[in-house]
């Protein structure tokens, strides 16, 4: 489209080619030099000054707040994020794949306690009042009169007999109390202790039970009048012995093992 300028010197109006724009042209009338000026570019509608069609609007979607998308915690870093994402964008962890369920910890005290470990917390208990009656009989009865002939260092063996005999109690007593308060916690390594032990005093108290039971078949027939402590002491001999196959098989057991290695 041509350029329209005017002479400034007479007045008449000239038309030049877009090409010469910003140059300047000889007046055919009066020879003045006229100034062409440069053609300004239309200016570009604004957003606000554009027109729209008021009928395409959706007056629905206007109304309608943001769609929000259903967020999850990851199970890795407990961000949220998406729930229909694959992967966490803050740790990276590819949620796409299965998970193994982690196997929680059961209730150390209460109804989460199985039988077994009652059972033999019960006999550990049992072991502690055996103990402590022994304690308190060799401490409290009357020492039993030496023979006169006795030597003096055999008389001495005898009453470090008896005091070591009472510090071996109190020592048991002390490994009881752990071995019960272990078990209702949950610890393995008292489990294992535990049978340990189970297994040293069944032989022991089995062997001594044997043992005693032919003595005491002679004893009775020498001392029919004996016959009744002789048999308590038998009965208590294998009763002990008894508890500890008792205790050995409660820990033994499936659900034992799984509460103390849980």
């Amino acid at each position: 489209m041509p350029i329209s300028c005017e002479c400034p010197e007479c007045g008449k109006r000239l038309k030049a080619a877009d090409s010469a724009a910003g140059k300047k042209a000889k007046c055919p009338d009066c020879g003045a030099a006229v100034p062409i000026p440069v053609k300004k570019k239309p200016k570009p509608k604004s957003a606000e000054e554009s027109e729209f069609d008021l009928q395409s609007l959706d007056i629905d979607a206007g109304m309608a707040g943001p769609v929000e998308e259903e967020q999850i915690a990851c199970p890795a870093c407990s961000e949220m994020i998406n729930a229909t994402a694959g992967k966490c964008r803050y740790c990276g962890e590819n949620l796409s794949a299965p998970r193994k369920k982690k196997k929680g910890k059961r209730s150390r005290s209460g109804p989460g306690i199985p039988v077994s470990i009652i059972v033999a917390v019960a006999v550990e208990c049992l072991f502690i009042c055996f103990n402590l009656f022994a304690i308190v009989r060799v401490l409290t009865m009357p020492t039993p009169a030496l023979p006169a002939n006795l030597p003096p260092e055999r008389a001495q063996i005898v009453k470090m007999g008896n005091t070591a005999g009472v510090v071996l109690q109190g020592v048991l007593v002390l490994i009881e109390v752990a071995i019960a308060v272990g078990l209702l916690q949950g610890k393995n390594a008292v489990r294992i202790l535990a049978l340990i032990l189970d297994g040293i005093g069944a032989a022991f108290f089995v062997i001594c039970g044997g043992v005693g039971l032919f003595i005491g078949m002679q004893a009775m027939a020498q001392m029919p009048q004996g016959q009744e402590g002789i048999g308590l002491a038998f009965a208590l001999l294998l009763g002990r012995g008894a508890l500890y196959l008792i205790q050995f098989g409660a820990l033994q057991t499936a659900t034992a093992r799984d509460f103390l290695s849980s």
